[in-house]
């Protein structure tokens, strides 16, 4: 078990955001000198493993680069939460990336925050 702080267990940044029909590839730099083996990639929706419909091919590392899947067929509307874990000395690692996928009428609050959108209301 890693000691590492909670604040480390997420990618940065980790909401990422994804339209219906995208097709997007995530990727982890991990950090430190260590030398990491076993790439791993999986994808959860609602608590459900949904890697056999979002995800295609294989994850590869490459020094500390890790590439993800390639991930498509989002939902509307739905948030995924990926796992990319490495092995470092005999221990697993895992970070998370939140990826929100967007529909009609939908704007991300990072992108406005608490303030109205900039155009008129209907």
């Amino acid at each position: 078990m890693s000691d590492a702080p909670i604040q480390d267990a997420y990618v940065v940044p980790h909401t990422r955001y994804v339209w219906p029909g995208e097709t997007r590839i995530f990727g982890v730099v991990w950090g430190g000198s260590d030398t990491l083996s076993t790439p791993t990639h999986i994808c959860y929706q609602a608590g459900e493993d949904v890697s056999s419909t979002i995800l295609s091919g294989s994850t590869t590392l490459a020094g500390r680069t890790q590439t993800g899947k390639t991930a498509s067929t989002w939902t509307a509307g739905e948030t995924y939460t990926m796992y990319f874990g490495v092995t470092k000395g005999g221990e697993t690692i895992i970070k998370a990336l939140r990826v929100v996928c967007g529909e009609y009428g939908f704007i991300p609050q990072k992108l406005y925050g608490a303030r109205r959108p900039p155009w008129p209301r209907r």
